[in-house]
Protein backbone atom coordinates (compact mmCIF):
# COMPACT_ATOMS: atom_id res chain seq x y z
CA UNK A 1 0.00 0.00 0.00
CA UNK A 2 0.72 3.66 -0.48
CA UNK A 3 1.53 6.34 1.96
CA UNK A 4 -0.53 8.76 -0.31
CA UNK A 5 -3.23 6.61 0.24
CA UNK A 6 -3.10 6.73 4.28
CA UNK A 7 -2.62 10.20 4.38
CA UNK A 8 -4.63 12.04 0.91
CA UNK A 9 -8.48 11.90 1.20
CA UNK A 10 -9.04 14.42 -2.12
CA UNK A 11 -10.48 11.94 -4.73
CA UNK A 12 -9.28 13.68 -7.88
CA UNK A 13 -5.49 13.84 -5.77
CA UNK A 14 -4.88 10.07 -6.19
CA UNK A 15 -4.93 6.95 -8.53
CA UNK A 16 -7.24 4.13 -9.04
CA UNK A 17 -4.23 1.82 -7.23
CA UNK A 18 -4.01 4.29 -4.40
CA UNK A 19 -8.06 4.76 -4.21
CA UNK A 20 -8.16 0.85 -4.06
CA UNK A 21 -5.72 0.99 -0.97
CA UNK A 22 -7.81 3.76 0.77
CA UNK A 23 -10.89 1.48 0.32
CA UNK A 24 -8.79 -1.08 2.24
CA UNK A 25 -7.91 0.81 4.83
CA UNK A 26 -11.20 1.59 5.60
CA UNK A 27 -10.75 5.50 5.47
CA UNK A 28 -12.96 7.77 3.69
CA UNK A 29 -12.69 9.68 0.38
CA UNK A 30 -13.95 13.21 -0.53
CA UNK A 31 -15.88 12.37 -3.67
CA UNK A 32 -15.39 15.57 -6.27
CA UNK A 33 -19.12 17.57 -6.88
CA UNK A 34 -20.12 18.90 -10.19
CA UNK A 35 -17.24 22.25 -9.57
CA UNK A 36 -14.10 19.67 -9.49
CA UNK A 37 -15.58 17.68 -12.66
CA UNK A 38 -16.55 20.46 -14.41
CA UNK A 39 -12.72 22.10 -13.77
CA UNK A 40 -10.82 18.60 -14.89
CA UNK A 41 -13.05 18.66 -17.59
CA UNK A 42 -12.12 22.49 -18.64
CA UNK A 43 -8.40 22.07 -18.07
CA UNK A 44 -8.43 18.51 -20.06
CA UNK A 45 -10.59 20.68 -23.29
CA UNK A 46 -8.22 23.31 -22.66
CA UNK A 47 -5.17 21.18 -23.17
CA UNK A 48 -6.89 19.20 -26.13
CA UNK A 49 -7.45 22.36 -27.33
CA UNK A 50 -3.88 23.65 -27.02
CA UNK A 51 -2.22 20.72 -28.85
CA UNK A 52 -4.79 21.11 -31.97
CA UNK A 53 -3.65 24.64 -32.21
CA UNK A 54 0.31 23.84 -31.98
CA UNK A 55 -0.79 21.32 -34.57
CA UNK A 56 -2.15 23.34 -36.82
CA UNK A 57 -0.25 26.58 -36.21
CA UNK A 58 3.04 25.84 -38.20
CA UNK A 59 1.21 24.26 -41.30
CA UNK A 60 1.46 26.00 -44.66
CA UNK A 61 -1.53 27.63 -45.89
CA UNK A 62 -3.12 26.51 -48.74
CA UNK A 63 -3.43 28.73 -52.07
CA UNK A 64 -7.18 29.48 -52.85
CA UNK A 65 -7.65 27.98 -56.48
CA UNK A 66 -10.96 27.49 -58.05
CA UNK A 67 -12.49 24.13 -57.82
CA UNK A 68 -15.49 24.40 -60.19
CA UNK A 69 -15.97 22.13 -62.95
CA UNK A 70 -17.27 24.61 -64.80
CA UNK A 71 -17.16 28.20 -64.63
CA UNK A 72 -20.24 29.81 -62.36
CA UNK A 73 -23.04 31.56 -64.53
CA UNK A 74 -24.04 33.77 -61.94
CA UNK A 75 -22.43 36.95 -61.39
CA UNK A 76 -20.40 37.39 -58.16
CA UNK A 77 -22.39 39.65 -55.85
CA UNK A 78 -20.89 42.50 -53.77
CA UNK A 79 -18.19 43.71 -56.22
CA UNK A 80 -15.90 40.22 -55.42
CA UNK A 81 -13.43 39.01 -57.63
CA UNK A 82 -13.16 35.60 -59.01
CA UNK A 83 -9.81 34.05 -58.22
Amino acid sequence: MTTRAATEYRYEKLTWPEINDTIELGKVCIVPCGAIKGRLAYNEAVQQLLRFIQYFKNRPVDLRRDHHRKPPTMPMPWGQRSI
